[in-house]
């Protein structure tokens, strides 16, 4: 375990550091974190757990680690707004605390995913700076992403993606999309209002898109490096 892991039931003073240093943090803030930690630690090592690398540990959250204490923030501000901001309710301490944990990641990260935006229960953000990911969009478990990767929309519609979809770096996908299981976009893949079929790699720019078909299994050869996957 890492010498500055945070284990269920640790002190957390390590992992609300930056929250507290960048935007502060007030008493009741803070006993609202204490409400929903226990949930985000049982997301957390639900997602750890199913990543194959030696930095990640199911013994607790490092906040030294990039992806980690990213995986931490993100689940901490979806888990406030699950509990606190159901549609339709409103509650200013929430909020607040939400944007700030938010902000925090941002600042770390310059990662752009949005507490309310449903991310799934299992990803990997490898080097995650600069994604941005829009809400209206499905992702699928096993999903890994790195550097610049985009989901966006087009006139007011997102994609959707399938399980263990890999984004290498400045890929992007945009507006009404169907990606389907084991799909690999190449680095500045670039597609938008396309559908992609099961066991593809896609290359290219719009228009002018290549999809090959995953003959040599490459896509589960890099899947199973980063992720224990189920079956």
């Amino acid at each position: 375990m890492n010498t500055y892991c945070v284990p269920r039931g640790g002190k957390i003073e390590l992992l609300i550091r930056p929250i507290d240093g960048i935007y502060g943090l007030n008493k009741t803030e803070k006993n609202l974190i204490e409400e929903v930690l226990d949930e985000t630690y049982e997301r957390c090592i639900n997602c750890f757990q199913a990543i194959r690398d030696s930095y990640y540990s199911t013994d607790g959250i490092c906040p030294y680690h990039l992806g980690q204490y990213m995986t931490f923030l993100y689940f901490l501000g979806n888990t406030l707004s699950r509990r606190y901001l159901a549609e339709g309710s409103a509650n200013q301490d929430v909020q607040d605390l939400c944007d700030k944990i938010f902000m925090t990641s941002l600042t770390i990260s310059s990662a752009d995913i949005y507490y309310k935006h449903e991310m799934p229960a299992i990803f990997l953000p490898a080097h995650p700076l600069g994604a941005v990911f829009t809400g209206k969009a499905k992702i699928g478990d096993y999903f890994f992403f790195t550097q610049g990767c985009n989901i966006g929309i087009n006139h007011g519609k997102g994609p959707t993606l399938g399980e263990g979809v890999v984004m290498w770096g400045n890929s992007k996908i945009v507006g009404d999309c169907h990606i389907g299981n084991h799909v690999m976009f190449a680095a500045n893949a670039y597609i938008k209002d396309m559908d992609i079929p099961d066991n593809s790699i896609v290359f290219g720019q719009f228009p002018n898109v290549i999809i090959k078909e995953n003959e040599e299994d490459k896509i589960m050869e890099v899947l199973n490096e980063r992720f224990y996957m189920k079956g």
